[in-house]
């Protein structure tokens, strides 16, 4: 927990790009036609299926951290999906997207803080 929160304030110096972000107003439609965004959803797949079967093969500690890391890239990938395919209204699919997102994020730098504190204790 220490990790992150020392990389707080840097995120901080974000916070101005967010907001111009915010009123280009890149919806659900916008994304709609967009080829490569398929591309790089089916890539998404395929690599969060490789990590989670790698990590099933492998066993162990090290497991672990890709288990996180694997379900964190298809958390990732199907808030990816929740924007592509209209099934809710706007909003609700902007929600879904971001809590997809930022859980995504979480358990990947989890993984992450885990394989450090790994590397630590070698």
């Amino acid at each position: 927990m220490k990790t992150i929160i020392k990389y707080i304030p840097a995120a901080i110096y974000l916070l101005p790009f967010v907001s111009l972000a915010q009123e280009v107003g890149a919806g659900p439609a916008t994304f709609n036609k967009s080829y490569t965004l398929w591309i790089a959803i089916i890539i998404g797949i395929i690599a969060s299926l490789m990590v989670l079967s790698n990590a099933q093969k492998l066993g162990g500690t090290i497991a672990k951290v890709l288990w996180l890391f694997g379900i964190g890239m298809l958390f990732v990938v199907v808030g990816f999906l929740s924007v592509v395919i209209v099934w809710a209204p706007e909003g609700t699919q902007k929600i879904v997207h971001d809590f997809l997102f930022i859980l995504g994020y979480v358990l990947m730098a989890i993984g992450g803080s885990r394989l450090y504190r790994l590397s630590r204790n070698s």
